[in-house]
């Protein structure tokens, strides 16, 4: 790989790295915003649900709230920029494999490229993103309800 190669994939893994965090911030706020759909006592929004969900690995709702959060981040890929959501795109696993296959048929690969055209690249990004970051933050998140919810579960 050349130097160009080199510094051109560094800034794409530092700008799809900050991106990803600054969506994952916004779908945790607007999540604790909706109130919990759970009965438990002491979680008190969908943000809390989620975390309860990993952090007790009782996942019977994970679908529910994991199409709302997907939806939710579609949302905010579909606000960026194109060279934006390409940067994240470019660090999920099928991105290499995707250009590979174009360079292999001989599919021209310039400044016009826009892979998050389509369908299966924006959910590799969305994929990537939930995965990511979304539930990585989701299984260490700490608060004191969420903390009282999983201490009078191991107390019962």
């Amino acid at each position: 790989m050349n130097l160009d190669n080199k510094i051109l994939l560094d800034i794409s893994k530092e700008l799809s790295e900050s991106l990803s965090k600054k969506i994952t911030r916004k779908t945790i706020k607007w999540m604790q915003s909706l109130d919990s759909l759970r009965d438990q006592y002491h979680l008190t929004n969908r943000w809390d649900d989620v975390c309860y969900q990993f952090q007790s690995e009782d996942f019977y709702y994970w679908h529910f709230y994991e199409d709302m959060i997907m939806e939710y981040v579609i949302l905010r890929i579909e606000e960026l920029n194109e060279h934006e959501a390409n940067a994240i795109w470019l660090q999920t696993e099928n991105s290499y494999d995707y250009l590979i296959e174009m360079d292999e048929n001989e599919m021209a690969i310039d400044g016009k490229f826009e892979p998050l055209n389509f369908l299966n690249c924006i959910y590799d990004t969305v994929r990537y993103i939930v995965d990511e970051y979304i539930c990585t933050q989701a299984k260490v998140w700490q608060n004191d309800k969420l903390r009282k919810q999983l201490k009078y579960d191991l107390d019962e």
